[in-house]
């Protein structure tokens, strides 16, 4: 099972803290990004992606008309839920979800460690 080390994240890309609403998530990429998707690496597609109804921001899954693609969150902290799938084939080659704090392809097999 792949856990997902999800981080949460301010609108700025800094680590949330307990106390502020987090604006942006990022997590441990299963492919070739694994060690990079943090905020050091901006980058990184997979590294700061907005969590749906936390900023003023536009939300457009196609990212056109000024919106960007953003996720619905479960609230869960310790072990978080997203939707959309999170696809970034073009990019590392992996397209899935982060279920329960783990990631899983878009079939719903965990992926491996």
């Amino acid at each position: 099972m792949s856990a997902a080390n999800v981080q949460f994240l301010t609108l700025e890309g800094e680590p949330c803290p307990p106390d502020q609403k987090p604006c942006r998530f990022t997590f441990r990429c299963v492919n070739e990004n694994r060690d990079k998707c943090s905020p050091n690496y901006p980058d990184v597609n997979c590294a700061m992606l907005l969590i749906a109804g936390a900023t003023d921001i536009p939300r457009d899954g196609q990212g056109l008309n000024g919106g960007r693609p953003q996720w619905d969150w479960d609230g869960n902290a310790e072990a978080p839920t997203f939707t959309p799938s999170v696809n970034c084939e073009s990019h590392c080659g992996w397209h899935g979800y982060i279920r329960q704090g783990r990631c899983v392809s878009t079939s719903g097999q965990d992926e491996p460690e």
